[in-house]
């Protein structure tokens, strides 16, 4: 099911701004450039994979390998 997510616009700054490096990267290894959503699907894939709790009881980004994905895009 289709879910619409609102960002800020720090966020939709930062993300224009990252999808631009990585796809000045992706390009250099002569490959396709993706969009700002779908980057944005990669890394909310990888990120909830890899987020956990703290001792203190943060959320946090845990250290764990990338996990590849292929990931739809509808």
């Amino acid at each position: 099911m289709p879910m619409t997510i609102r960002l800020s616009k720090i966020e939709r700054q930062l993300l224009q701004e990252k999808a631009q490096v990585i796809n000045e990267e992706l390009i250099s290894k002569s490959k396709t450039p993706v969009k700002e959503s779908e980057l944005l699907h990669i890394v909310l894939c990888n990120a909830l994979q890899r987020t956990g709790v703290s001792k203190k009881g943060l959320i946090v980004l845990c250290d764990s390998p990338i996990i590849e994905t292929k990931v739809q895009y509808y």
